[in-house]
């Protein structure tokens, strides 16, 4: 058992600056405790615990490194191809799909983007509260629910983009629903975007399966 405790001093200087005394383990609070009064079910928890963490620290090193290469190697290709057309190669604005020459393989790039809403997003509800209420009983209720939904805040009091903009597609003859509309897109900002990518292989049917690497989905 005298590998637990290195390995516990090691993982406690490293991650918190604390240096752990030979012999000792440090208990969770801080309290430096001799190898010889814990039990040997504990220092075997210890070990286990300590030993699974460090795994998986390596293995997130390894993914985050690898990560970068992909991305590297993927953009060095989309430069590599925008000059056969004597172009240079810009960010995407939505997602682009490249396959494999026999097509079983794809690599995708996803580009999600953060909006955000200034105080403009207020005046829009107001406008949209009075159509709501000027409406007669039973009229546009789908509409209604849609709105009242979309403006809905979740428990930590956050707002949906999806379904405020998804209001956007709906046209109705009426100068204040209009109005709305115009205020709500003044309101949106895009406040900055983040690129996936995501891996398929297609089956022998023809349809593609994303190749899993979440964790928990393994």
């Amino acid at each position: 058992m005298n590998g637990v405790t290195v390995m516990s001093n090691k993982a406690m200087s490293n991650e918190t600056g604390i240096t752990v005394p030979d012999g000792c383990m440090m208990n969770e609070k801080g309290h430096f405790v001799p190898v010889d009064k814990v039990d040997a079910i504990d220092k075997l928890r210890d070990e286990t615990v300590v030993d699974i963490f460090n795994s998986a620290k390596t293995l997130s090193e390894q993914v985050a490194q690898t990560k970068k290469q992909m991305f590297a190697k993927l953009f060095d290709f989309f430069d590599l191809s925008a000059m056969e057309y004597e172009r240079e190669w810009r960010n995407p604005k939505g997602n682009v799909s490249v396959p494999s020459f026999c097509g079983r393989y794809k690599v995708q790039l996803s580009v999600s983007k953060y909006l955000d809403f200034d105080e403009r997003l207020n005046v829009a509800k107001d406008l949209t509260d009075e159509c709501i209420s000027e409406w007669s009983e039973g009229s546009n209720d789908y509409i209604k629910e849609l709105v009242l939904e979309a403006f809905k805040v979740d428990t930590k009091g956050n707002l949906s983009a999806h379904k405020l903009l998804g209001l956007l597609k709906y046209k109705f003859d009426n100068a204040k629903w209009e109005k709305a509309m115009k205020v709500l897109r003044e309101a949106v900002h895009v406040v900055g975007s983040k690129e996936y990518l995501r891996f398929y292989q297609r089956d022998e049917h023809g349809k593609y399966h994303q190749l899993l690497l979440d964790f928990s989905k393994l």
